[in-house]
C-alpha cells in the first residue's frame, strides 16, 4: 500500500479546451496532474502495476464553512487523480481500479489531496455475488388478497383508482397555499 499527499487546494479535471492550434488540457488541471505524479514518485511509485487496484482518495479543503464543500464535483476531482496515475505511470488503465473510496471534506488544517493506492488480491476480485437477485414477478400472475386468493379484476381496478385519487389529493394539498 502506497500513500502520499499533494498539498494545496484540490483541483478538478476540466474538459480539454480548443485553441487555434488544436486542443489542450486546461493549465490548472495539467499542473495538478504533474504535482500528483511528482508526489507519487516521491512516495515510491516507479512503474505501472499489473492487476486490480484499490484507491482511497481524500479531498480536503482548508477553508470555508463545513457546509461549503467548494467548487468541483467529486467525480471530476477523482478523474484528475486517476488520469494522472494511469497511462503507464502507477497503473496502465483506470479500468484496473476495482475498489474506489472517495471522501470530500472541509478541514481545519492545510488543504490537500490524500491518496492511498494498493493492489487487490485476485482472489478478492472474483468473489461470487453474495446477494441473490429477487425473482421478478410475472406480468401474468394475478394480484392476491391477504387471504391468498386472487383479487377480482374490478376490485384491483378500484384499488388502483383509490390510490391515484389519494395521490392527486396529496399533490393538491402541497401545491396550493
Amino acid at each position: 500500500m502506497i500513500q502520499f499527499s499533494v498539498p494545496g487546494e484540490p483541483v478538478t479535471w476540466k474538459r480539454a479546451q480548443r485553441g487555434r492550434h488544436g486542443s489542450y488540457t486546461h493549465p490548472a488541471a495539467a499542473m495538478q496532474m504533474e504535482r500528483v505524479r511528482a508526489f507519487a514518485r516521491q512516495a515510491g511509485i516507479r512503474k505501472a502495476v499489473e492487476g486490480p487496484v484499490e484507491i482511497e482518495l481524500w479531498f480536503c479543503r482548508g477553508s470555508g464553512l463545513a457546509t461549503d464543500l467548494g467548487a468541483g464535483d467529486v467525480d471530476n476531482l477523482v478523474k484528475l487523480v486517476l488520469d494522472a496515475l494511469s497511462g503507464g505511470f502507477a497503473f496502465r488503465d483506470d479500468r484496473q481500479v476495482v475498489d474506489l473510496a472517495v471522501h470530500k471534506r472541509v478541514t481545519p488544517g492545510a488543504p490537500a489531496t490524500h491518496v492511498r493506492l494498493g493492489l487487490v488480491p485476485e482472489a478478492l476480485v472474483n468473489l461470487p455475488s453474495l446477494a441473490k437477485p429477487a425473482p421478478r414477478p410475472s406480468a401474468r400472475e394475478p394480484k392476491t388478497v391477504r387471504g391468498g386468493g386472487p383479487l377480482p379484476p374490478e376490485a384491483a381496478n378500484r384499488a388502483v383508482g383509490v390510490h391515484k385519487n389519494l395521490l392527486k389529493t396529496r399533490v393538491k394539498e402541497t401545491v396550493t397555499p
